[in-house]
């Protein structure tokens, strides 16, 4: 009997050495671990905002070159000819047996014929029809459609992003020329956009007229700040007209020192007893970010979701 009591014993005390529990034995029930919240670092750098909306890339300029005499074309530029200012982009037999040539009034790419060798055309000043359309060659525009809610932040001269969807990862910059003071409703809706002109200031070969793209145009930027992801804070009586205009309110985070991850892999969590709670005070960002003003250095560590910890807290 004494043989078997002092093995359950050393049996108890192995078990609560390796942290199970043991039953009938109450010092190690009810015991609950002590949670981890993953962490997040403070950054320090620069900070962007950005309106985005669709669009497609037109040529910059395009000029529809009308005939001179009425009669039978003879001869017409073919389409992608690359045609300097005078050179001749057609010739027409008149009907009276005159022919000549028609000059190109500008220097581009043909990048449409509207008739063929042998058609009948009438001259301009008679309502005829275009003979070719000439466009800048090289130049080219991206169009967009602004949302009636973001106009105020689109403005003439603002730099502007321009991403082609056949393109993915290229980012080509540019400039915006203009906006519509007329703005346009979409059929059976009340959303009301205004067409943004904005030139590329790179135009590579393989642009073509009419490609989808993506504008983006700055509308916040701030250098060398400190930052955080909008849930790693919680805010305190948000003032809503100093965060519109992005003035600094009162917030809370919750922050581990990086002593207390020493030794853990690098964990991404801190244990629920190692965070202490501070104030900051911050202003708003990006869509996704904050710019703590006050109360973080980069490189603090704080509870990435900051309305968890305060939720466990209470």
């Amino acid at each position: 009997m004494t043989g078997a009591m002092g093995a359950m014993r050393r049996m108890m005390l192995v078990a609560l050495a390796a942290g199970l529990a043991v039953p009938g034995c109450r010092s190690g029930q009810g015991r609950a671990a002590v949670p981890r919240y993953p962490v997040v670092p403070a950054v320090r750098g620069e900070l962007i905002d950005r309106l985005a909306a669709d669009g497609r890339l037109e040529f910059a300029e395009i000029v529809e070159v009308g005939s001179t005499l009425s009669g039978t074309v003879t001869w017409i530029a073919a389409e992608d000819a690359v045609v300097a200012e005078g050179d001749p982009i057609a010739s027409v037999r008149g009907r009276q047996g005159r022919s000549g040539d028609v000059p190109a009034p500008r220097g581009g790419a043909v990048v449409r014929r509207h008739v063929d060798a042998g058609e009948s055309v009438l001259a301009g000043f008679e309502g005829g029809p275009a003979l070719v359309s000439i466009a800048s060659a090289g130049r080219f525009v991206a169009r967009c459609d602004v949302a009636e809610i973001d106009v105020q932040s689109w403005s003439e001269d603002r730099p502007a992003m321009v991403m082609v969807q056949a393109f993915p990862g290229d980012r080509l910059e540019g400039r915006v020329r203009r906006i519509s003071r007329m703005g346009l409703r979409s059929p059976g809706t009340h959303m009301v956009s205004f067409e943004a002109v904005v030139d590329l200031q790179e135009t590579p070969d393989r642009l073509r007229h009419g490609m989808s793209c993506v504008v983006e145009v700055p509308t916040y930027v701030e250098k060398d700040v400190v930052s955080l992801p909008l849930q790693a804070v919680v805010m305190e009586g948000l003032d809503a007209a100093s965060w519109r205009d992005r003035g600094p309110v009162a917030a809370r985070a919750w922050v581990c020192s990086a002593e207390d991850l020493a030794g853990a892999d690098a964990a991404p969590d801190c244990p629920r007893d190692r965070l202490r709670p501070v104030g900051l005070r911050i202003s708003r960002g990006t869509e996704s970010r904050v710019v703590v003003r006050s109360g973080l250095r980069a490189g603090d560590l704080v509870a990435a979701d900051a309305s968890a910890v305060k939720e466990e807290a209470e």
